[in-house]
């Protein structure tokens, strides 16, 4: 393998290439949680602008994203296959394949290097908080979202069950209900009670199942003729925008400076409707439009970065420390370290470790096990 072909973007397995831009949205996401992991170190892109407070908006992205994805394939082909044993047998050992070893590294690490080297590593397990992870109980530091993921996981088959069985995937009686669940939801556990960083699923079930339910739009509005009008088309990329906007106003420092209120790094965190509102309707419009914003979303560096998205999620947040307060390099050269570090050991780990796993889980054969 060339170091070029190493660094390159998967390419997109056929009949993919119109939602390859959804890899830009994972580069995106971990952008976001990135930039604002950075600032709240002192790192800043401009003096005049923080990214304090948007690693959530990046969060709430990738589990709009999970909802979307995961849903969208149980959504094609035929109903009886979908119900079938095998392909939710299938689908649960992807899942597994795709998380747990990574997640299991990165534990590992965790509590060999704050145990035996580096005591004031940002993330110190012990051997009990590491099984505790492992059983989706504990979600120290940046690992709280892993839990949150793999529960919706498990709940995605009755997702689909309601969505395609019960419901034959009829968009109106599906929204109807989302919403009803929702206003359940903010009555029973109210959003504003939630705790940040939790582990707990309810508080951003509306975010997953706002995903989940604009995979059905999508596949409605994608089969519609008056979708591929040039009218619909350039209001859903206007209307993309519009929203991506929207979620960069809750960008604290970007909200403070428009309407000269200052708020809280954590003022919009626990805006869990919100944010599955703008960034659902941001993946089905920009999906629809007329290319503009999916041909930026499907530049190579957005897709690498998406690609390695999960392990620069699990490895920048010890990184940036550990540069910043414990490495003797110059102020001016910290930046620069900082994102060769977590690029080059996010693209070692995930060639190493992760797509080793995610072509196991494609090219698992039940009948030679």
């Amino acid at each position: 393998m060339s170091l070029v072909s190493f660094f390159r973007p998967e390419p997109s397995r056929p009949g993919q290439e119109r939602t390859e831009s959804l890899d830009g949205l994972r580069g995106v996401a971990v952008l976001l949680v990135l930039l604002s992991h950075l600032s709240n170190a002192g790192f800043d892109l401009h003096a005049g602008l923080r990214f304090r407070g948007a690693g959530k908006p990046g969060v709430f992205l990738f589990f709009v994203l999970s909802g979307f994805l995961l849903t969208r394939q149980f959504l094609q082909g035929d109903r009886e296959r979908v119900f079938s044993r095998a392909v939710w047998l299938d689908y649960a050992r992807k899942r597994a394949l795709r998380i747990l070893p990574l997640f299991a590294v990165a534990l590992l690490t965790s509590a060999l290097v704050s145990q035996y080297v580096y005591a004031d590593f940002e993330i110190p397990l012990t051997w009990s908080e590491v099984g505790a992870h492992l059983r989706l109980q504990q979600g120290k530091s940046i690992f709280w979202t892993i839990p949150v993921e793999v529960k919706y996981y498990a709940c995605l088959p009755l997702v689909v069950l309601v969505m395609r069985g019960l419901f034959r995937s009829r968009l109106l009686l599906c929204s109807v209900v989302l919403l009803g669940v929702l206003v359940f939801l903010e009555l029973a556990s109210p959003a504003a009670e939630s705790d940040l960083n939790g582990i707990r699923l309810a508080p951003y079930l509306p975010i997953f199942l706002t995903g989940s339910l604009s995979a059905l739009l999508y596949g409605k509005l994608e089969a519609a003729r008056f979708a591929r009008s040039r009218g619909f088309r350039a209001g859903s990329e206007g209307a993309a925008i519009l929203l991506f906007a929207g979620v960069l106003l809750t960008i604290p420092d970007i909200y403070n400076r428009i309407f000269d209120v200052p708020v809280l790094g954590t003022h919009f965190h626990r805006d869990y409707g919100l944010y599955a509102g703008l960034w659902s309707l941001f993946l089905v419009t920009q999906l629809l439009g007329t290319g503009r914003i999916r041909s930026i979303l499907s530049a190579a560096p957005l897709r690498f970065l998406g690609n390695i998205s999960f392990s620069v999620y699990l490895w920048h947040y010890p990184i940036i420390p550990w540069v910043k307060h414990d490495l003797p390099v110059a102020d001016v050269a910290q930046f620069p370290l900082i994102a060769i570090l977590v690029l080059s050991i996010s693209t070692l780990t995930y060639h190493g470790i992760e797509k080793p796993f995610i072509r196991w889980g494609r090219n698992w054969d039940p009948k030679e096990r």
